[in-house]
């Protein structure tokens, strides 16, 4: 199938759909690694003629990542951060755009902490806990033991059997000692670091 045969398809949807079964078609095609840049750079052009959302925006940023163009990726993100900052999916997949092309996120008071805290897996030198904290301190929802139990945990354990980084098993040991009242949660916490430390070799 080629666009113009996608654009026949989509041609009773919705501009926004529309967008987005368009942006799906080159993420397919990057993905199987048949998809150049110059299509690619040519749809942009068209796209930003058409309707469109931040949401394609970021999506579309996301293809331009799987085929390798930092560059581009990062200023389609930049362009479009002022227009995101009230919405908070959007805001968190640009953060997450941003650590998956290497570079330290940058702070947004939207941010969830569960992606502050696979961001400090993808960026060896993204230490998340002065995000996390000033999190607490812009959102004092965020700043219960469930919550920092749950950070801890994610940042303490990459997946159910890989490690986070030994200073990120650190700082979780550090909040752990914020968790006072919390029976359960600290049952957990305390599994979830002993589980990290036997697997980084420490008792």
């Amino acid at each position: 199938m080629d666009f113009q045969d996608l654009e026949k398809l989509t041609r009773g949807m919705g501009a926004y759909e529309r967008r987005f079964s368009e942006i799906y078609y080159y993420l397919y095609r990057a993905s199987e690694n048949s998809l150049t840049k110059d299509e690619l750079d040519e749809y942009y052009k068209i796209l930003k003629k058409r309707s469109h959302s931040m949401d394609h925006l970021v999506k579309l940023a996301e293809v331009y990542l799987i085929m390798g163009d930092k560059d581009t990726s990062a200023t389609i993100l930049e362009r479009g951060k002022r227009d995101v900052e009230d919405h908070v999916l959007v805001s968190n997949s640009l953060i997450l755009l941003e650590c998956l092309g290497g570079k330290r996120p940058t702070y947004n008071r939207l941010a969830m902490t569960n992606v502050i805290a696979e961001c400090s897996h993808l960026l060896d030198d993204y230490d998340p806990m002065q995000d996390f904290m000033r999190l607490l301190r812009d959102n004092p929802s965020y700043n219960s033991e469930p919550n920092i139990s749950k950070f801890l945990q994610n940042i303490a354990m990459r997946t159910d059997t890989e490690p986070g980084r030994p200073e990120l098993v650190e700082d979780a040991l550090i909040l752990n000692e914020r968790v006072k009242t919390d029976k359960e949660e600290k049952i957990q916490n305390n599994y979830t670091l002993a589980v990290a430390l036997r697997s980084l070799g420490k008792k």
